[in-house]
């Protein structure tokens, strides 16, 4: 089975500047947008956006690559 990148979820600390930068490439938010979470399907690809405070921490996985100073955080 091929395997593919379906939905790319960014959290933000500015909410409604983002959300003005990613409709000023002309890009338009799907109907299942909420007040805070906006999602914008890009041809196979759909990008969610929402607010860092709106989500608390142990809704993250946290992975530390201290040797590499590397940070990344995924959710599910």
């Amino acid at each position: 089975m091929r395997q593919k990148l379906t939905l790319i979820t960014l959290g933000v600390k500015d909410f409604q500047k983002a959300l003005a930068f990613y409709e000023g490439l002309g890009w338009k938010k799907s109907e299942q947008s909420q007040e805070a979470y906006a999602l914008f399907p890009l041809g196979g690809i759909v990008l969610g956006l929402y607010p860092l405070q709106e989500r608390p921490l142990q809704n993250y996985f946290l992975f530390y690559f201290v040797n590499s100073f590397f940070f990344c955080i995924f959710t599910l």
